[in-house]
């Protein structure tokens, strides 16, 4: 199943095989435009959990998949804004966009553990990712242009690559031997080698890279391009764009399935998510949403 986070405050779950929206599940306080304060959203790798920040609340929502129900609220930091997960879910890691902080939340114990502080401020922590070993975690920090690495042993930053201007997203290659990050006002990813903790490559791709996701035979990268309403393709054995696929309008997310068949963009001004076939390179199906989708993730 495929989940889709919306501006009402909804989550549109997703049949993957005939892409029908099948349930919804209300989240995060509604303003009175009906606005949302729900920022992102991420499913454990054993599909059991889903998580939403709640930005104005500063707190996330712990949701059961098979029952799609809330089951926790925990506090984390000032204006979150992304999270990550380790590979054993034990942990999951939150950037706090207004606090320059990474909150360590024990999924065992249901609390946060540790509070973590990064760059300088405002350096306003953005995206992040763990290591396929769980040792490091990469936090982007988006007015720095750096991604900052973290040791999770000693809670300390080891290393800060500089990276382009406008670092939004970040994403592990299969093996874990790259990190790619978005630059979203250059319009490029940068290719850093995990081992070395400094770039390697940067390649050209459409107008405001934000959201991204690796296949999982990690051969391909499908790049939401928010200004070009387009999804770029790039072949990760080359470092080269190989393709741009028209979807909606101002592509804000993006997430593939478990067999890597299919691609899901969430299309934000468009209220519809577009699915692509990664064979063809071509949308196949478009799903109409709620308000403004601007989140998503895949049920494994």
């Amino acid at each position: 199943m495929s989940i889709c986070l919306t501006a009402n405050g909804n989550i549109a779950v997703i049949d993957t095989k005939t892409h029908p929206i099948i349930s919804t599940i209300q989240v995060g306080l509604v303003d009175d435009t009906g606005i949302t304060s729900a920022t992102n959203i991420i499913v454990s790798n054993d599909g059991q959990f889903v998580y939403v920040l709640n930005s104005d609340n500063n707190d996330m929502s712990v949701i059961d998949a098979k029952t799609n129900a809330i089951i926790a609220t925990v506090q984390v930091g000032f204006v979150p804004i992304s999270l990550a997960i380790s590979r054993n879910d034990r942990y999951v890691y939150v950037s706090n966009g207004g606090a320059n902080t990474v909150s360590v939340y024990d999924a065992k114990t249901n609390q946060v553990t540790a509070t973590l502080s990064v760059g300088n401020a405002p350096s306003a922590p953005s995206a992040l990712a763990v290591t396929l070993d769980g040792q490091y975690v990469y936090v982007v920090l988006f007015t720095e242009a750096v991604v900052a690495v973290i040791c999770v042993k000693t809670y300390q930053v080891v290393a800060t690559v500089p990276v382009g201007m406008g670092p939004s997203n970040l994403a592990f290659s299969s093996y874990g031997q790259y990190v790619y990050v978005s630059n979203t006002i250059e319009s490029t990813i940068t290719v850093i080698d995990t081992k070395m903790h400094r770039a390697v490559s940067t390649v050209q791709v459409g107008d405001f890279p934000f959201s991204f996701v690796i296949t999982p035979d990690g051969q391909s990268i499908y790049i939401a391009n928010v200004n070009g309403n387009s999804v770029s393709t790039i072949d990760t054995r080359r470092n080269q764009l190989i393709a741009t696929i028209p979807v909606g309008t101002a592509p804000a997310a993006v997430s593939v399935t478990a067999n890597g068949r299919y691609v899901y963009v969430a299309n934000a001004n468009s209220d519809t998510v577009s699915v692509i076939d990664t064979k063809k390179n071509q949308v196949v199906s478009t799903i109409e949403t709620g308000t403004f989708p601007f989140g998503l993730a895949i049920l494994p």
